[in-house]
């Protein structure tokens, strides 16, 4: 079962600061969910998935 990251945890993960991580979400770079307009969720899968170089489409984002 896939975990979810905060953009804070994947910035950790990889050594940049939250606003990077916010403009690879907004490039479509990296899959996520959005809970608010201000707040993402990443799962676990879709960040290996960025780690292979498989990026998402602009919209790929979902909301719930």
């Amino acid at each position: 079962m896939d975990g979810y990251l905060s953009t804070r945890d994947v910035a950790q993960r990889y050594g940049v600061t939250v606003q990077t991580v916010l403009l690879w979400i907004k490039a479509g770079k990296l899959k996520h969910i959005k809970l608010t307009p201000r707040l993402y969720r990443i799962k676990e899968s879709d960040l290996e998935a960025f780690e292979r170089g498989e990026t998402q489409s602009a919209e790929a984002g979902s909301n719930i």
